[in-house]
């Protein structure tokens, strides 16, 4: 599966997934809009200890344990909560955040193996 970043034709950053990966990429141009939101996430993301993180954003509640991330939509009564290994999690907001602190990208697909598991 893959997701892709691009510019619109307004230079707005936004975001493209395949499958199940679609819910991740709303949860990024939703919930992650400016880098310093990225990064505050990605902090308490990756110093979390034996403890779960959780994350309350615009759309969606993400909560993340050692191995996996639990993406929640709060508002979308009709989607299903989306599950993916927190590693992949880390990996695409690093790369959105990237994304957004480049506005010389005009696309971007970050090369990580994805396997998100819709519920």
């Amino acid at each position: 599966m893959m997701i892709k970043f691009y510019r619109d034709h307004n230079k707005m950053p936004r975001a493209t997934g395949e499958d199940t990966l679609i819910q991740v990429a709303k949860f990024l141009e939703s919930d992650v809009q400016e880098a310093n939101t990225g990064r505050a996430m990605l902090e308490v993301i990756t110093s979390r200890n034996s403890e779960a993180a959780e994350v309350n954003g615009n759309a969606f509640s993400v909560t993340v344990d050692e191995d996996q991330a639990i993406i929640e939509p709060l508002f979308d009564e009709e989607a299903s909560p989306l599950t993916l290994p927190a590693s992949d999690l880390e990996k695409l907001l690093t790369a959105w955040i990237e994304f957004l602190e480049n506005p010389q990208l005009i696309t971007l697909a970050p090369s990580c193996p994805l396997s998100a598991v819709q519920h």
